[in-house]
């Protein structure tokens, strides 16, 4: 039975905690016998009763001196008569972001995503809850609700959440999480988007799929050897991190006539650097690519342009319902000067259908469009085949050649929270992590957690 209601939460010194239910809610068949209640994946149990004054709507007073009192307007319930009574999701999304002095977060971009969703968690059902990643291993769990009052992010005792969504911005502190997050898992926590992904380990995931073979630009790992002969092949090369994001540490390699041109926005103020002769390559790179085994070699495809601009494709895909499915897709024009499209260098971005309209003709718009709709679901459902890790949300980077075939640029598996749509209310992207998140809610508590 899966029902709506309003939870009062009432903080009480008492070892026998109480659960009052209101009759338009369900019937008490034996008041005062204890009964399995799940707050999120915190297992209690309670002492029922049927709530004596009539409510105006469906309600839950939850009397316990494990949580600070609390009124949450709206929770989904799920309710097996005789058996357990569940209430949730309970959701806690985990950040690394900056700690205020008077107790709150800095956000940043991440702010209005997180009142969003608080939002429409609120209006749908459920809780959410920041949690900062120096609060993870603590054995009573603290994170952050958002106050009304005081607007803003204020800390307190939370209950174990039925998800966890993974947003440490930092690669360190990513890893350092990693065994406090299995931790997690380990306890019945559903915990998504795990960890940052390597450019490496994606194409040589992706290219374990034969059909999307003639998506991918030939990657290796970095050597000389392997730059100086895929510089012989292709004559334009991309050198990039492997952990590299926001369109940082990239280089661009190109052989000119008699000459190589060094392209980079990362190690240097000079832009352009002209070398006459193959050792000149080597002694540059060999100071910026340290350790070589971090870098990797990137056929360079010679993608579309916008007005002279570098142009790509984001298309944001979140697993619903078991399938991956495209939630929002914007087009990126690079900014003035830079090779890559990121907006944190300077990009814009346009409607992706708009865009392509001004670069192809009649049909072949709608069906660039639907071919690179296409590629990310593959690209989304062979990731996920292969890792066996749970995901709920991935970023796809898509350009287009001048033949106007797809190819995959990027996956990320940490999206960008900027909002690229200037729409009133909530944006897709917050609703669909809600619907990931109550679906495998409903999933796991089928099972007990």
């Amino acid at each position: 039975m899966r029902l709506q209601c309003k939870l009062i939460i009432e903080q009480l010194e008492t070892d026998f905690p109480c659960l009052y239910i209101s009759r338009d809610l369900f019937k008490v068949k034996q008041e005062g016998s204890l009964f399995p209640f799940y707050f999120g994946n915190n297992l209690e149990y309670v002492r029922i009763f049927q709530l004596s004054e009539n409510s105006s709507s469906p309600l839950l007073l939850y009397q316990t001196k494990h949580y600070s009192s609390m009124t949450l307007p709206c929770m989904n319930v799920k309710y097996k008569p005789e058996k357990s009574l569940h209430v949730g999701p309970v959701i806690g999304l985990v950040t690394d972001c900056k700690q205020k002095e008077d107790g709150g977060l800095s956000l940043g971009l991440m702010g209005a995503f997180c009142q969003e969703f608080k939002q429409w968690v609120d209006a749908r059902g459920g809780l959410f809850f920041l949690i900062h990643i120096k609060d993870l291993d603590q054995s009573l769990l603290k994170g952050y609700s958002y106050n009304d009052e005081q607007m803003d992010w204020m800390q307190s005792i939370i209950p174990l959440p039925s998800i966890l969504y993974n947003r440490i911005h930092s690669r360190k502190r990513d890893r350092e999480a990693t065994a406090t997050l299995e931790d997690f898992m380990n306890e019945g926590v559903y915990v998504f988007n795990h960890s940052f992904l390597s450019k490496m380990e994606v194409y040589n995931q992706l290219f374990s799929t034969t059909s999307l073979h003639r998506y991918l630009p030939c990657t290796n790992r970095f050597t000389f050897y392997e730059l100086k002969e895929k510089m012989d092949i292709y004559g334009d090369l991309f050198i990039k991190h492997k952990a590299g994001s926001q369109g940082k540490n990239l280089i661009r390699l190109r052989k000119k006539a008699s000459t190589y041109s060094i392209v980079q926005n990362s190690f240097s103020t000079k832009h352009e650097i002209i070398c006459s002769n193959w050792n000149e390559v080597e002694e540059i790179l060999d100071k910026w690519c340290r350790p070589r085994s971090a870098y990797l070699i990137q056929e360079t495809i010679p993608l579309i342009t916008y007005q002279e601009q570098s142009i790509d494709f984001r298309f944001l895909c979140h697993s619903i319902s078991n399938d991956w499915k495209v939630t929002s897709a914007v087009a990126r024009i690079s900014g003035e000067d830079e090779f890559v499209s990121n907006l944190s260098r300077g990009g814009t971005i346009e409607n992706p259908l708009v865009l392509l309209a001004s670069l192809f003709k009649g049909s072949q718009v709608q069906e660039i469009y639907n071919r690179m709709k296409e590629l990310a679901i593959a690209s989304c459902e062979t990731l996920c085949n292969v890792r066996h890790q749970p995901f709920g949300e991935l970023g796809i980077d898509i350009g287009i050649d001048q033949s106007g075939n797809p190819w995959v640029i990027e996956i990320n598996s940490k999206p960008s929270k900027q909002n690229y749509h200037e729409i009133k209310g909530i944006r897709p992207s917050v609703k669909a992590l809600y619907q990931v998140c109550n679906e495998k809610w409903l999933e796991r508590s089928d099972g007990e957690i």
